[in-house]
């Protein structure tokens, strides 16, 4: 996919800067928001572990405003810059 790489082109090891955004996050903690400097190769996956975000959960997930579904999210990887966005799940009725 566009603007995304995959664990084994990223070649080195130096940290990747990831711009992070936590919407509306009822009883969420914003202290993963912000940029923060992730091992290269980090997965989508990784940075919801990281962030203490349970996986089992809906989450809408972007990088750089494109979708991540929940079955690519172990298997797209973060690059310098990029801008990661989650939405929590939309839940009533």
């Amino acid at each position: 996919v566009w603007g995304w790489r995959s664990k084994a082109s990223s070649g080195g090891l130096a940290p990747v800067r990831v711009d992070v955004r936590i919407i509306s996050m009822h009883g969420a903690s914003n202290s993963g928001v912000g940029v923060r400097e992730m091992p290269d190769g980090t997965s989508v996956a990784d940075m919801l572990t990281e962030l203490d975000l349970p996986q089992e959960e809906t989450y809408a997930v972007l990088v750089n405003d494109l979708p991540v579904s929940i079955g690519d999210r172990q298997h797209t990887h973060l690059c310098d810059g990029d801008k990661f966005t989650i939405f929590p799940p939309i839940k009533g009725g």
